[in-house]
């Protein structure tokens, strides 16, 4: 993955099914490339799931709130706002 982003300028990368839980020993932030923020939305029921955004550091972003419904991971962000 950080070859991928490095090598080919990825300012924004969507990735789904990350399987990551809440609390885990491992975190996609120690997994993403150096310079990216993370924000992830894990699945509360069940097992596999889990939705993430990895951004660049130097891209100005605004994460929004995460909505409660049942079932359904996600997660959102404003581009070009701080």
């Amino acid at each position: 993955m950080r070859s991928i982003f490095t090598s080919q300028g990825v300012d924004l990368a969507c990735v789904t099914e990350t399987w990551v839980r809440e609390g885990a020993t491992i975190t996609l932030r120690e997994m993403a490339p150096p310079g990216f923020s993370v924000l992830h939305q894990s699945r509360t029921v069940g097992r596999g799931g889990g939705v993430a955004l990895l951004i660049r550091e130097d891209c100005p972003f605004r994460a929004l709130p995460s909505p409660s419904i049942p079932g359904i991971e996600c997660v959102g962000l404003v581009w070009g706002s701080e």
